[in-house]
């Protein structure tokens, strides 16, 4: 794992996932960039092997939003689930951060809008982002996929 700068980022932080593979002699590969976020752990397997172990992946690298300290935050932070019991309400819905101040999130509603929804993201956000943040909420009637056909729930504009 290396963090943004490229170095080694200690056990149990989270950095970008990089291979190394020299079976190929043609091409091999040197701190290849998989565009996933991970950590190791510090445990060893209990099946005896000695190569590290790596928690959950927590995303692509695209799908970091940018904190007020610079960090990047995994968008598994930032799932309806602890904000409250939405998803019989919302068919999809997208975040897309502006600036680090500033959160769009397009919703595809199920139901009709649920009015305190903008607030306890707004509450949330701020909290995980170290800061406060504006979130504009949207209604929309379907949300556009990537040009790969891929749906990305998330996507940070902040470089």
């Amino acid at each position: 794992m290396l963090d943004d700068e490229d170095r080694p980022v200690p056990v149990g932080g989270s950095g970008h996932i990089v291979l190394t593979t020299l079976w190929n002699p043609t091409m091999p590969l040197i701190r290849y960039r998989i565009g996933d976020v991970g950590a190791l752990l510090p445990d060893r397997c209990a099946c005896g092997i000695t190569l590290p172990l790596m928690t959950q992946v927590e995303g692509r690298d695209c799908d970091r939003l940018a904190a007020y300290d610079g960090r990047r935050v995994s968008c598994q932070r930032f799932s309806l689930s602890p904000i409250g019991p939405y998803h019989s309400v919302i068919r999809r819905w997208r975040l897309v951060q502006r600036a680090v101040d500033d959160i769009l999130v397009e919703v595809v509603w199920k139901a009709g809008p649920v009015p305190d929804l903008a607030r306890k993201m707004k509450e949330a956000y701020s909290r995980e982002l170290g800061g406060a943040v504006n979130v504009e909420l949207r209604s929309v009637d379907r949300l556009s996929v990537a040009p790969g056909g891929k749906y990305r729930w998330v996507e940070s504009r902040v470089v």
